[in-house]
């Protein structure tokens, strides 16, 4: 994917980069070819891949709707009340992983 550089204008490739520091703390970031500006994507730690990993679970276990095994209108209750916890969960892990960003840019 060609994205334009912020510093300098550059268009180019991205090639996303995961650096390990320590405490299980991954940046994923990628660098312009031209003036090497370092753009960070996200950092996670264990407990942000973690939830990660419990949110693409949510989504591997939506309901799903079987014709003459249950009412539409209790699917419908089913399917909303599954994607509102997702939602949650969502909302709560984009705090979490800006705030770890942000501490992260700022060093």
């Amino acid at each position: 994917m060609d994205v334009q550089c912020d510093n300098c204008n550059q268009l180019y490739n991205v090639n996303p980069i995961d650096k390990k520091h320590g405490n299980g703390i991954v940046e994923t970031y990628f660098t312009c070819p031209l003036c090497n500006h370092h753009h960070l994507v996200y950092v996670t730690n264990q407990s942000i891949r973690r939830q990660q990993y419990q949110i693409r679970k949510l989504y591997e276990s939506i309901p799903v709707y079987e014709l003459g095994t249950d009412y539409k209108k209790d699917y419908l209750k089913k399917f909303e009340a599954h994607f509102k916890k997702i939602k949650d969960k969502k909302k709560k892990l984009e705090v979490q992983m800006n705030k770890l960003k942000e501490q992260f840019a700022s060093s």
